[in-house]
């Protein structure tokens, strides 16, 4: 398998890639929880154990109307509370996803003078986060 360029791995929601995303960006985390020590009293080492898994996605998008999922739709996503599903994945058959249902639970809009509008997008994901083939 070849290095991925970041072109092609993309944000897709409801089967639609965010449109004109820039960057995308997938983070998982694991709460952890410190068990007991082997013994009472001996020096020992830190031992711990994952508990709870979670993970959110962040696409960062030039504004701008569009066909397929724009800030429009992010905006009543975010505004409705709506629960999208959510994947991680190149345009590339047969290569990995990451896919999971998850809320917008942050949006920004940017304009800097004489550069294009972009938009950011947080989605925290709901529940397992599941990693498949395209």
């Amino acid at each position: 398998m070849a290095i991925v360029s970041g072109t092609d791995l993309r944000v897709y929601i409801s089967g639609a890639a965010v449109a004109y995303a820039t960057t995308s960006n997938l983070t998982l985390d694991a709460e952890i929880t410190e068990l007991a020590p082997d013994s009472v009293g001996a020096a020992s080492f830190r031992r711990i154990e994952p508990r709870r898994m979670a993970g959110q996605i962040v696409t960062n998008a030039l504004y701008g109307p569009a066909d397929n999922y724009d800030f429009a739709d992010l905006f009543d996503a975010w505004t409705n509370g709506t629960e999208v599903e959510v994947v991680f994945r190149t345009s590339t058959s047969g290569e990995w996803t990451y896919e999971a249902s998850g809320y917008v639970t942050n949006l920004s809009l940017t304009a800097t003078v004489e550069e294009n509008a972009s938009a950011t997008a947080t989605f925290t994901l709901n529940g397992e986060i599941v990693k498949g083939t395209y």
